[in-house]
């Protein structure tokens, strides 16, 4: 198991070839509630690209050693290792932990616009829904939407569906009353926060294009780190504010409240 709190001079295989998936969230104190989800998802994602099995039990404990007592910003790499990458599967799964200090006073929580970015996700691809550690299209959607005043980009699907954020999910209020995720068909990736929300309440899957979300209502941008964050607008369709107990309902979820398992 190769364990760093800094990222290493050295290179393992899947740096160079893009073997690798990851998963980032807060330590304040100890695991949040949706460490088990971080875990399952890790296991899923490795499998999905060909990792071979490595075991995690106990990773909290080192988490917490690394963390030192302090708010942190965790991010989790599962990293293929060894072998021929042309000829042969990856010897081993290399384990990278990296920190970095949260101060959550100064966490940005203003609303944000999205800028609709078509990146031609698709359900089918091989890697659909993993969270790799290589996502090049995102950093550019996210870099061009901020080049035109946006704060992020809300990516689009190859049928034009509204799917997620460069680096977080969508949850949407809608008119009737009831709340929506996109669809999975979208081939977002699998999101921690959204599958914890979804347990205790119900969510729609649904299929939305820019030119007609007059169903919604309101919208969160929504992720491990940050919790929730209000979105002001996509593209120039305007929303109202979400209610602020669900806000704070999720920012629970992605909080440590227990004991280190």
């Amino acid at each position: 198991m190769a364990t760093s709190t800094q990222p290493s001079e050295s290179l393992y295989r899947g740096d160079r070839t893009g073997e690798a998936v990851y998963t980032t969230l807060l330590w304040l104190g100890g695991p949040p509630p949706t460490w088990p989800l971080h875990m399952a998802r890790l296991r899923q994602d490795a499998a999905q690209i060909g990792l071979p099995p490595l075991q995690l039990d106990g990773l909290a404990h080192n988490v917490a050693l690394a963390c030192q007592g302090k708010p942190m910003r965790v991010r989790i790499d599962l990293v293929a290792d060894g072998g021929d990458p042309l000829q042969e599967r990856p010897w081993q799964t290399a384990l990278r932990v990296g920190t970095q200090s949260f101060d959550i006073q100064q966490q940005l929580l203003k609303p944000v616009r999205l800028l609709p970015v078509a990146v031609g996700l698709c359900q089918t691809a091989p890697t659909a829904g993993a969270k790799l550690a290589a996502m090049p299209d995102r950093l550019l959607a996210r870099a061009r939407a901020q080049a035109l005043g946006y704060d992020d980009a809300a990516l689009l699907c190859a049928d034009g569906h509204v799917a997620e954020c460069a680096f977080a999910s969508l949850l949407f209020g809608l008119k009737d009353g009831s709340f929506g995720m996109a669809s999975p068909g979208c081939g977002q990736v699998r999101s921690t926060t959204i599958a914890a929300i979804r347990a205790t309440r119900p969510l729609r899957e649904v299929s939305l294009v820019v030119a007609d979300m007059d169903s919604v209502r309101w919208a969160l941008q929504v992720n491990a780190v940050i919790g929730a964050r209000a979105v002001a607008a996509i593209a120039d369709k305007e929303f109202a504010a979400p209610p602020r107990d669900l806000a704070v309902e999720i920012q629970r979820l992605t909080r440590f409240c227990g004991e280190v398992p």
